[in-house]
C-alpha cells in the first residue's frame, strides 16, 4: 500500500506538471492535457488550486467540466496567457529569431553544483504574470534571462526547474511580442506590421479576447 506521505508527494508533483504543462499551451498537444486534466483525482486538482498562478488553469477546467470547452481545445479566456493585456506600449523591437546553439560541449556540470538557491527559489516562484518578470529585472538585473539561461546550461538542475525556466522562456517571449505588436499601433509600419502578423498571430491569440482586437486593429493598420 502507498503511504500517505508519497501520495502526497505524488499528487503535488502531478499538480505542478500539469500546470506547467498548461503554462506551455503553444506547444503541447491540447486534446491529450485536457484528458489527462480531468483524469486527475480530487487532491491533485485542489493542490492546483493553491499554486501561484493557477487561477486560469482552474478557470479551464471549470469550462471543460461545463461543456463550455470542447475536450480538444483552451478557450481563449482561459488561455494561460490571457491576464496580460492593458499595459502601456513599451518601446521593444520585435524578438530576433534564437540562433544561438546550446552546445552540450559548452557546459560543464561534471561537479553536480544545483542550482543557485536565489534562482532556483525565482523558478519556484514564478507565476505567470508580468509583474514576476518585473521582479526578476529588479532582483537580477536587465540581463536576467540570460543569468537564467547560463545557469540552467551551467548548473545541475531537475526536471521540474527546467519546465519552470521553459515556462518562463516562453512567457517572457510572448509578454516581449505583446508590447512590439501594441507599439506597431503607435508607429505603424505595414509591411512591419504584415510580418508580424503572418509570423506571430497564432501567439497574439493567447491572449484572449484582448489578442483578438488587438490583431483586429493590426490588420486594420495594414490594409490603410
Amino acid at each position: 500500500m502507498v503511504s500517505s506521505s508519497h501520495q502526497s508527494a505524488s499528487d503535488q508533483l502531478l499538480a505542478r506538471q500539469l500546470l506547467n504543462r498548461f503554462r506551455q499551451a503553444a506547444v503541447i498537444d491540447i486534446a491529450v492535457f485536457n484528458r489527462d486534466l480531468l483524469a486527475a483525482n480530487a487532491d491533485v486538482i485542489n493542490i492546483i488550486s493553491t499554486l501561484p498562478g493557477a487561477h486560469q488553469l482552474m478557470l479551464h477546467l471549470d469550462n471543460l467540466k461545463s461543456g463550455h470547452t470542447p475536450k480538444d481545445q483552451i478557450d481563449p479566456s482561459a488561455m494561460p496567457f490571457a491576464m496580460v493585456t492593458g499595459s502601456a506600449a513599451k518601446p521593444v523591437f520585435l524578438p530576433e529569431p534564437d540562433t544561438e546553439e546550446n552546445d552540450s560541449k559548452e557546459t560543464d556540470i561534471s561537479s553536480h553544483v544545483p542550482l543557485p538557491n536565489k534562482i532556483a527559489t525565482a523558478f519556484e516562484t514564478f507565476d505567470s504574470s508580468y509583474e514576476k518578470l518585473e521582479h526578476f529585472q529588479k532582483d537580477f538585473g536587465d540581463d536576467w534571462i540570460d543569468q537564467f539561461s547560463e545557469a540552467v546550461r551551467t548548473f545541475d538542475t531537475t526536471p521540474a526547474q527546467k519546465d519552470q525556466f521553459d515556462a518562463i522562456l516562453s512567457y517572457k517571449k510572448l509578454i516581449d511580442l505583446w508590447f512590439t505588436a501594441q507599439g506597431m499601433i503607435e508607429s505603424p509600419n505595414t509591411d512591419v506590421i504584415k510580418d508580424l502578423l503572418d509570423n506571430h498571430q497564432d501567439d497574439l491569440n493567447k491572449f484572449g479576447d484582448d489578442g483578438a482586437k488587438l490583431i483586429e486593429t493590426l490588420k486594420t493598420l495594414a490594409q490603410s
